[in-house]
């Protein structure tokens, strides 16, 4: 795996859940007004899905090495569901999974599958 790829995803995003921490203990009402979701419209992330391919190891690494299950391995899981592009999706548009540990398993299982 390329380490500094590795750095810059784990920088980018821990920066993402610091700055976003912030706004919601300056402004508590952000979460009611714009939802949890707006940190997919930060640049931090933005700048991880531009990495495109290069991200994906990092992502998973960070993922499958982390014991944690919070907003910084959510937000991994999701960058990761959106670069790789498996439709982890119910017939109603929800999504199959919850947890980044649950993408993790999807993911696993789709791979083994090819």
């Amino acid at each position: 795996m390329n380490i500094e790829n590795l750095e810059y995803v784990a920088y980018e995003l821990q920066t993402l859940v610091e700055e976003e921490y912030e706004d919601e203990i300056e402004n508590p009402e952000i979460l009611l007004t714009q939802g949890w979701t707006r940190v997919f419209n930060n640049q931090h992330y933005k700048n991880v899905i531009a990495m495109g391919d290069s991200a994906m190891m990092p992502l998973y690494w960070i993922i499958y090495k982390s014991s944690n299950s919070g907003e910084y391995e959510y937000i991994c899981a999701n960058a990761l569901y959106e670069l790789y592009g498996y439709d982890f999706s119910n017939a109603d548009g929800t999504l199959k999974w919850t947890t980044s540990k649950e993408l993790l398993e999807l993911f696993n299982a789709e791979l083994l599958n090819k």
